[in-house]
């Protein structure tokens, strides 16, 4: 996985790109701490390059909700499509999280 942070009206959005596994958990680590630092109201992530996400990264995604619940950062999932939207949907993802096409 691969990612880039962005400048967003009323906060940041982030880019990703590929897979998201377990291998990435320190930039989840890193992106749980750009929320703490950085006094933002909300923060998208798109995902409408990344075309696969493992259990792992779905639970580093709740992590990253938790964080963002705690630091009062609205949380948007953007451009989920495909396998990854199929995941998504099937762990009830849209219960938890804000996902938007």
């Amino acid at each position: 996985m691969e990612y880039t942070v962005q400048d967003a009206p009323n906060g940041k959005k982030i880019e990703f790109s590929g897979q998201l596994t377990f291998r990435d958990h320190n930039s989840f680590n890193e992106i749980i701490d750009l929320l703490k630092e950085t006094g933002i109201n909300s923060c998208i992530f798109d995902l409408t390059k990344t075309d696969f996400i493992d259990s792992a990264a779905l639970g580093m995604l709740l992590l990253v909700r938790e964080a963002a619940i705690t630091e009062n950062v609205k949380l948007i999932l953007r451009g989920v499509t495909g396998s990854v939207r199929d995941i998504m949907d099937v762990a009830d993802f849209g219960a938890m999280l804000t996902i938007e096409d």
